[in-house]
């Protein structure tokens, strides 16, 4: 039997998987943004924006102790990071999507990874177009995006100030 993939529309407040309807938010509460700061990463870089900015920590250190082969390889690695999945995880689209694709008595203040599990689970079992949740979890990003670059710019460029001076301390 060859089941069809279904879709949902980029446009629809809600949906049904495996029994379950689910609602399409498009805010977030404080907590539920965190968890979906950390998923954007993930789901760029394959890593933790912390993971990222200690390998280029990392990286900084062995170029200036003149290990560029070890500098590089980091490098390379963070290279390989973006087009790589995550191997024994749900993919971080799929999680992000959890976020604000929720059910009718969810609470919204609060999220868990074994309820999002949950969802996913339904979600495959109902057949839905994995490419429907990367332009779910791309679009709701896009909302973000203006406001987030802006805020991420000045705070990176001030962890980058501050590291740049420890080092120069340290010369």
């Amino acid at each position: 039997m060859n089941k069809e993939l279904k879709h949902i529309s980029l446009d629809a407040k809600s949906f049904k998987a495996n029994g379950n309807e689910y609602f399409i938010k498009n805010t977030l509460n404080i907590k539920r943004f965190r968890e979906w700061e950390k998923l954007e990463n993930h789901f760029a870089f394959g890593k933790s924006f912390k993971e990222i900015y200690d390998d280029l920590k990392n990286c900084v250190e062995f170029a200036n102790k003149g290990k560029t082969i070890e500098a590089w390889n980091i490098i390379l690695n963070l290279m390989e990071g973006i087009g790589s999945k995550l191997e024994d995880k749900q993919h971080p689209a799929l999680l992000a999507c959890t976020l604000f694709m929720v059910t009718k008595d969810e609470d919204l203040t609060q999220w868990d990874e074994s309820f999002a599990e949950q969802k996913i689970s339904d979600w495959e079992k109902e057949g839905i177009a994995m490419a429907d949740f990367f332009r779910f979890s791309a679009n709701f990003a896009t909302d973000f995006i203006p406001i987030y670059e802006e805020i991420s710019q000045n705070t990176l460029m001030e962890k980058v100030k501050k590291e740049l001076d420890s080092i120069k301390k340290d010369v």
